[in-house]
C-alpha cells in the first residue's frame, strides 16, 4: 500500500467495502471468518495510514469531501457485517478496524458524521441487548472490554486514545438518551445474582457502573443514580462486611489480577468516585471512601475500597502507552490520596492493607524451589514499590510508615554490591529520609525504634503477632495468625543492607552528623547498630535456647515427611524388648545351683546366648529407626489419624522454630555484615558471643541438622570477614579459631568468658597460631569490635600450662590492647573487657610457662589491665577488682598474689580511696603485708602505705592501722587450704588486734566463738547409751487418763498455770556481765538436758491430782532421731580450729607486743582450758 496514493487507497477500500456487503459476484465475496479477518485487517492497515498522513501533513482548511464518503461508506458496511459476526478473531479485528475509521470520521467530518452516528448505534445496541440474553451479555462483555481496553492494546492504532474513548461514551449517552436506563437494568441484574451467589465477579455490573460514573461526572449538573451510588459508597464499609456491594466482593477481587478489564477500571471507579465526594457535602464526603475503620470491639481494619485498591497495586494491567512505568495506577493512588479528606486516613488505610495483601499473595502463590527468588510472583514488585514510595512519602503514622518504607524493598535483588538497583533503592531511601523524618520535623526516635521493631520482626519472625495489625481477610480464611512470607522477609533484608549501605557512608570520627547532607546517614547507622543488632541478638538468644531445648525425638519429628506418622526410636526399642522377655524369661536368680553350690553350666550357657540375642535385636530395632525413623504409612485407624493431626501440630511448631526463626535471624545477621564492612565491624561485639555459642553448640539440632550448622559456620565465616584490619582470605580461618578455642572443653584447663566455654588450645593448632600471627603482623591496636571477637582466641592461647606452636606472641598484642581500656584511643568494647582480660593474665601466672614471656611480662600486662583516668569519680567497679581479690589474685598462688599486691599498689598510687574505703581490698592487701614472701610483703605493704595516704619510699617500723571492723573479713582466711595465706592471715590479725587493744576482748571472744561453732557434740560413755537406747526403743504408750467423771470441769475462769514438780533443783540463771573471765556465755548454745534427768522427772509422781493433760500426753511422744543434733567431727573443722589455735598463737608471739588485761587473761586461759587441751 502507498501512502501517497490516496486514490488507490479509496479504490481498495470501496472493494473491501463491496466484499464484505456481498454486492460483489459469489467469487470474490469474504463468507469466510477467515477472508473478513484479512479484509477487517486490511481495512484497519488503511485507517491507520490515512491518520498517519494527516497527523503528517498540515491541516488542510476544508477536509475532501472523497474523504468523508469513504469513511461513512466503510462505517455503515463495518457496523452491518459486525452485527452478524460471531465472536472470534474476525470479531476482535472488526472491532480495530471499526474504532480506527471511527477516529478518522471523527476528524474529517465530526461526531455527526452518518457513519459515526451509525457505529455509535451499534455500541449501543450491544449495551441495550444485554438486558435481555445470558448470549447477548457475552456479547456485552466482549464489545464493551474491548472498547474499554483499546488504548491498552499492542496491536491497536496508536491513535485511539484514552480521551478518544471518553468522548465516545460521552457521545453514546448524547445520541441515546434510553442508554442510561440499560445500564441501570444490568447493574439491577448484577446486585439480585451476587446476593444469590457470590463466587461469582459481576463484570457486567462493574462495566455499567463505570460507564455511567464516567457519564455522570461529565455533566453540568452531577447527579449520580442511587442505585449506582450505593454500589460504589457502600466500599466505605469494612471489606469484611456484608454490606459491600458485588463491587468489592472477593471475586471481583481475585478478578482484578487475572481479568485485565477489572483490573484497569475498578481502581478508576473508586478515584472517580472519591473526586465526585470531595466536591460533595454529605456525611459520606466527610467520612471519605477509602479510609481506616475501628470497629466496636476496638480493632481496626480498612474499607472495602481501601483493599480494592491495594488489588489493583499488587495486579496492574498495564497500557501501550505507559509500559511497565505503572502510571495508570499511580495516577489513580495520586487521587484517591489528594481528594479523600484527613481524616480518613487513606494513606495509613492503603499502606496497610497492601503490606498484608502481599504478604498473601506470597505466602498463597505457587512458588518454584528451585528459584530462590521466586517469592514475589504472585504480584508486580515494581508497581507495588513505586506505590510504596507514594505512601511513605505521604504518610503520617509511623506504623503504616514502617510498613510503606519495607514495601519499597519488596521484590528487589539482595545483592549489595554491583547492582543498579541497590544503588536506586539506597537513593530512594535517602530522599524518603529527608523528605519524612527532616523536613517534615517527625520524632526521628520514635520513628526509628519503630522501624527497626518492624524490620527485625518481619526478618526473623515466622508469625505476625502484633495486635495493632489491621484484621484481614487472610487470617479469617486460615482461622490461624497470618505468617510473615517469604517476600515479606526478603524485603526486610533487603532495606537492612540498604541502611547498611547508608550507614558505611557516615564516619562518627570525621563527619558532622548535625549536617543536613550527612543526617540521613548518621540515622541509618544508629538504627543498624544500636537498634537493628541488639534486637537480633536478643531474638537470637532466645531462640538458641529453643532449639538447644528439642530432643531427638523432636528432630525425628522434625524430620519426618508429611503425612507419615512417626514412631520414637527408643519407645519402639522398649517396646521390642518388652515383647521378647513375654516369653520365658531368664531367671533373676542367676541359674539354679547344683548341689555342691555351683551354677549350673548349661543355664549359664542358655542365659548367656539368650542376652547376646536380645542384644542384637535392639541394635536392628535401632538402626532401623534411625534410618526410617520409624515411620508409618498407614493411618486407617482412628487413633493414628488423631496422632498424625498431632505430630502435624508440633511439626508445625517445630518447623517455625528451626526454619524460620532461627534460620531466618541467622539469614538478618548475615545480611547486616555483608552490607559494609565497617557497620558489620561494629556490630561485632553484640552479635558474637551468640553465633559462636550455637557454631560450638553439641545439642541435638545443630549436631543432627546439617543446615542449621551450616549457617551457623557460614554466619561465623561472614562475622569473621569484617574484621577489616586481617585478609577477608583469613575469615574461613578466624571462624575455625573461635570454633576450636570456645568448643567443648576436654581438659580442665578451661574458663569462662562472656558466656562462653574457653579451653586451651590443643597443641599444635595451625588456625590459631595463623590468627595469632596476622595480629601481631598488624603491628598495632584492632579496632576495638575486632579485638573482642577474637579475644577469645587470645584467651585459649594464654591458658593451659602449655603454649601452643606458633601463639607465643598472644601476651605481647594482649599487652598491647590495653591501651583501649582508658584514654584517648578507649574503646567501650575493649572497656567492658577488664574484668575478663584481668583473669586471663591471673591464670596465666597460675602456670610455670609466665615466666617464659618477658617482653612485655605478666606483671605488667596485668598492671596495664587496671588504668585508669584520674579525672574520673569512680575508676574501678567492685566487680572489675573482682578478680585481684579472689583465688586467682590475693589468695592464689605466689605469683599472682604477687601480682595483685602491684596490681593494687599501682591503683593505690593514683586512687588511694579505693583501697582504704573497701573492706574487702583493706583485708586482702593487710594480710598479704604480712606474707612470708618477700616481694609480696613490699608491693602489699607499698599498697597499704599509699592507700593511707604515706610515702612508700621513708621506711617506718610500723604500718598506719586497719580499720576496727579488719578481724570480720579476716575470719575466713584463717581456714584457708594455703598454709601460706593462713599463716599471713593469723599474723595480719595479730597485729591488727594489737593497733585496737580496746577491742581486744571482742575480738577475743569473736576467735573463741569460731573455735566453739567449729567443734564437734559429744558425749561421755554414760551419757550417750541411753539416748541411743531411747533412739532404738518403741514409742511409749500414753498414760491412761482417768475417766471423764472422776475429772473435775474445767470453769470458763482463767485458770492458773499448772507446773509439775519434776524433783529437779531449780536451775538459777544470772546476767554474766561484760568483763566477766567465764567461759559460760560462749557454751551456753552447746549444753544439752540429759536424758536420763528427763526420764527421771517423768517417773515422779505429781504432788496434786489435777494434770495438764496436754502437757503430759507430750511427755510420751517417741522421739526421732531428727530431734538429737549430732555434729560429726570433720576435716573442715579440724581446720578451722587449727587457724584459731594459730591466730591464738601469734597473738602470744613477743614480736607483736600486745598486753593483755586480766579479765582478757582470764577468758583465754579458761576457753584454753576447756576446749584446746580437750581437742588435743
Amino acid at each position: 500500500n502507498n501512502n501517497n496514493n490516496n486514490n488507490a487507497s479509496r479504490q481498495i477500500t470501496s472493494e473491501l467495502c463491496l466484499a464484505l456487503s456481498y454486492k460483489k459476484v459469489s467469487s470474490t465475496s469474504l463468507s469466510q471468518p477467515d477472508y473478513r479477518l484479512g479484509a477487517y485487517t486490511a481495512l484497519h492497515k488503511i485507517g491507520i495510514s490515512h491518520l498517519t498522513t494527516m497527523a503528517a501533513t498540515p491541516a488542510p482548511s476544508n477536509i475532501p469531501a472523497e474523504e468523508s464518503i469513504m469513511c461513512k461508506e466503510v462505517l455503515l458496511v463495518l457496523t452491518t457485517v459486525l452485527a452478524k459476526e460471531l465472536a472470534g478473531p474476525a470479531l476482535m479485528e472488526g472491532y480495530k478496524a471499526l474504532l480506527t475509521w471511527m477516529v478518522l470520521a471523527r476528524k474529517t467530518s465530526g461526531n455527526s458524521c452518518d457513519g459515526y452516528v451509525k457505529a455509535l448505534q451499534y455500541w449501543t445496541t450491544c449495551i441495550h441487548n444485554a438486558t435481555k440474553t445470558n448470549t447477548n451479555s457475552i456479547t456485552f462483555r466482549s464489545s464493551m472490554t474491548f472498547l474499554l481496553q483499546s488504548p491498552s492494546n499492542n496491536n491497536n492504532s496508536p491513535h485511539v486514545t484514552a480521551d478518544f474513548i471518553e468522548s465516545l461514551l460521552l457521545d453514546m449517552f448524547q445520541n441515546d438518551p434510553n442508554l442510561t436506563h440499560s445500564l441501570q437494568a444490568i447493574v439491577d441484574a448484577a446486585i439480585k445474582k451476587h446476593s444469590n451467589s457470590n463466587t461469582v465477579a459481576q463484570i457486567d455490573g462493574l462495566i455499567s457502573t463505570y460507564l455511567s460514573l464516567t457519564h455522570t461526572i461529565h455533566q453540568s449538573t452531577i447527579h449520580i443514580q442511587p442505585v449506582v451510588e450505593k454500589v460504589i459508597s457502600s466500599g466505605q464499609y469494612a471489606k469484611d462486611s456484608n454490606k459491600a456491594s458485588f463491587l468489592y466482593s472477593k471475586s471481583m477481587m481475585e478478578a482484578s489480577a487475572t481479568d485485565s478489564l477489572v483490573g484497569t477500571i475498578l481502581h478508576r471507579t473508586v478515584a472517580i468516585f472519591t473526586k465526585y465526594l470531595s466536591k460533595q457535602n454529605s456525611e459520606n464526603s466527610k467520612t471519605g471512601l477509602v479510609r481506616f475503620i475501628v470497629k466496636k470491639d476496638g480493632t481496626e481494619t480498612v474499607s472495602a475500597a481501601a483493599h480494592a485498591l491495594a488489588c489493583g497495586i499488587a495486579n496492574p494491567h498495564f497500557t501501550q502507552a505507559e509500559g511497565k512505568n505503572s502510571k495508570n495506577i499511580l495516577s489513580t493512588l495520586q487521587t484517591v490520596l489528594t481528594y479523600s479528606p484527613p481524616s480518613a486516613k487513606a494513606t495509613d488505610a492503603i499502606g496497610t492493607d497492601l503490606f498484608h495483601h502481599i504478604n498473601y499473595l506470597s505466602l498463597h502463590y505457587p512458588k518454584d524451589s528451585s528459584k530462590p527468588n521466586d517469592s514475589h510472583k504472585g504480584f508486580d514488585p515494581n508497581t507495588v514499590r513505586r506505590a510504596a514510595t507514594l505512601l511513605a512519602d505521604t504518610s503520617s503514622n509511623t506504623k503504616s510508615m514502617a510498613n510503606a518504607w519495607l514495601l519499597t524493598h519488596v521484590g528487589s535483588t539482595q545483592r549489595t554490591t554491583n547492582s543498579r538497583q541497590r544503588n536506586a533503592l539506597v537513593a530512594n531511601t535517602t530522599r524518603l529520609f529527608q523528605t519524612t523524618l527532616l523536613s517534615n520535623n517527625m520524632d526521628d526516635k520514635s520513628f526509628m525504634t519503630e522501624l527497626s521493631k518492624f524490620i527485625a520482626h518481619c526478618a526473623t519472625s515466622s508469625s505476625s503477632t502484633d495486635d495493632d495489625n489491621p484484621s484481614t481477610d487472610e487470617s479469617k480464611e486460615n482461622d490461624d495468625t497470618p505468617s510473615v512470607s517469604d517476600a515479606i522477609h526478603e524485603s526486610a533484608l533487603s532495606i537492612i543492607a540498604t541502611m547498611g549501605i547508608m550507614a558505611g557512608n557516615f564516619d562518627p570520627a570525621y563527619d558532622d552528623p548535625e549536617d543536613d547532607d550527612s543526617k540521613p546517614y548518621e540515622l541509618a547507622r544508629n538504627l543498624c547498630t544500636n537498634q537493628i543488632a541488639p534486637l537480633l541478638a536478643h531474638t537470637f538468644a532466645q531462640t538458641l535456647k529453643d532449639v538447644e531445648a528439642l530432643t531427638s525425638s523432636e528432630i525425628g519429628l522434625y524430620r519426618t515427611l508429611p503425612g507419615i506418622i512417626y514412631r520414637d526410636p527408643s519407645q519402639a526399642a522398649t517396646a521390642e524388648d518388652g515383647s521378647s522377655n513375654n516369653g520365658q524369661a531368664p531367671s533373676n536368680n542367676g541359674g539354679r545351683k547344683s548341689k555342691k553350690g555351683s551354677a549350673n553350666f548349661e543355664d549359664e550357657e542358655w542365659e548367656q546366648q539368650l542376652k547376646k540375642e536380645l542384644d542384637n535385636k535392639k541394635k536392628i530395632a535401632l538402626q532401623s529407626a534411625s534410618n526410617s525413623n520409624l515411620s508409618s504409612l498407614d493411618v486407617s485407624s482412628p487413633e493414628d489419624k488423631l496422632l498424625l493431626e498431632q505430630q502435624t501440630l508440633e511439626k508445625k511448631r517445630l518447623s517455625e522454630i528451626i526454619d524460620n526463626h532461627f534460620l531466618r535471624t541467622l539469614a538478618t545477621m548475615q545480611t547486616l555484615f555483608l552490607s559494609d564492612i565497617e557497620i558489620g565491624n561494629e556490630c561485632l561485639p553484640k552479635l558474637c558471643r551468640d553465633v559462636v555459642a550455637a557454631a560450638v553448640s553439641t545439642c541435638h539440632a545443630v549436631s543432627s541438622i546439617q543446615p542449621i550448622k551450616n549457617a551457623c559456620i557460614e554466619t561465623l565465616r561472614i562475622m569473621a570477614s569484617c574484621v577489616y584490619e586481617m585478609d577477608e582470605t583469613h575469615a574461613p580461618t578466624i571462624a575455625r579459631s573461635l570454633v576450636i578455642a570456645c568448643g567443648p572443653a576436654n581438659t580442665k584447663d578451661s574458663t569462662q568468658s562472656q558466656g562462653l566455654s574457653i579451653s586451651a588450645l590443643p597443641s599444635p593448632c595451625s588456625s590459631a597460631a595463623c590468627t595469632i600471627n596476622e595480629m601481631d603482623d598488624y603491628d598495632d591496636c584492632l579496632s576495638g569490635p575486632s579485638f573482642a571477637f577474637l579475644f577469645p582466641i587470645l584467651r585459649a592461647a594464654l591458658t593451659g600450662p602449655r603454649t601452643a606452636p606458633g601463639c607465643e606472641s598472644a601476651l605481647r598484642i594482649f599487652h598491647r590492647h590495653t591501651s583501649m581500656i582508658v584514654g584517648e584511643d578507649a574503646d567501650s568494647s575493649v572497656t567492658s573487657l577488664r574484668k575478663d582480660m584481668a583473669n586471663v593474665v591471673l591464670e596465666l601466672l597460675c602456670h610455670d610457662r609466665a615466666q617464659t614471656f618477658s617482653d612485655p611480662n605478666p606483671f605488667e600486662c596485668l598492671i596495664s589491665c587496671y588504668e585508669t583516668d584520674l579525672e574520673s569519680t569512680r575508676p574501678l567497679t567492685s566487680a572489675e577488682l573482682a578478680p585481684l581479690l579472689g583465688e586467682m589474685g590475693a589468695l592464689g598462688g605466689k605469683n599472682c598474689r604477687l601480682g595483685s599486691m602491684m596490681t593494687l599498689a599501682s591503683i593505690a598510687s593514683k586512687h588511694p580511696k579505693l583501697i582504704k574505703m573497701n573492706p574487702l581490698v583493706e583485708n586482702r592487701v593487710w594480710m598479704n603485708c604480712f606474707a612470708k614472701d618477700t616481694n609480696i610483703r613490699t608491693h602489699a605493704r607499698k599498697a597499704w602505705v599509699l592507700s593511707r595516704g604515706g610515702d612508700p619510699d621513708q621506711e617506718s617500723p610500723t604500718l598506719p592501722p586497719p580499720s576496727k571492723m579488719f578481724l570480720i573479713p579476716m575470719l575466713p582466711l584463717l581456714s584457708n587450704s594455703d598454709q601460706a595465706i593462713v599463716d599471713a592471715a593469723a599474723d595480719a590479725l595479730a597485729h591488727g588486734m594489737a593497733m585496737h587493744g580496746d577491742n581486744m576482748e571482742k575480738n577475743i571472744t569473736r576467735l573463741c566463738a569460731l573455735y566453739i561453732e567449729s567443734y564437734p557434740t559429744s558425749y561421755d560413755e554414760k551419757s550417750n547409751e541411753e539416748p541411743q537406747s531411747l533412739l532404738n526403743s518403741p514409742p511409749l504408750a500414753a498414760p491412761k487418763l482417768a475417766d471423764q467423771k472422776s475429772i473435775k470441769p474445767i470453769s470458763s475462769k482463767p485458770k492458773k498455770k499448772i507446773t509439775i514438780s519434776t524433783g529437779l533443783p531449780k536451775k538459777s540463771t544470772k546476767k554474766s556481765s561484760r568483763g566477766s573471765s567465764s567461759i559460760a556465755a560462749l557454751t551456753t548454745t552447746k549444753k544439752k538436758t540429759s536424758s536420763k534427768k528427763v526420764l527421771a522427772a517423768l517417773k515422779s509422781k505429781p504432788k496434786e491430782r489435777k494434770l495438764d493433760q496436754d502437757f503430759l500426753a507430750a511427755q510420751f511422744k517417741p522421739t526421732t532421731k531428727s530431734d538429737v543434733c549430732v555434729e560429726k567431727d570433720s576435716p573442715d573443722k579440724i581446720t578451722v580450729r587449727r587457724g584459731v589455735l594459730q591466730a591464738i598463737a601469734s597473738i602470744a608471739d613477743t614480736s607483736v607486743g600486745i598486753q593483755l588485761e586480766l579479765s582478757v587473761m582470764k577468758l583465754l586461759v579458761s576457753f584454753l582450758s576447756a576446749f584446746s587441751l580437750a581437742d588435743a
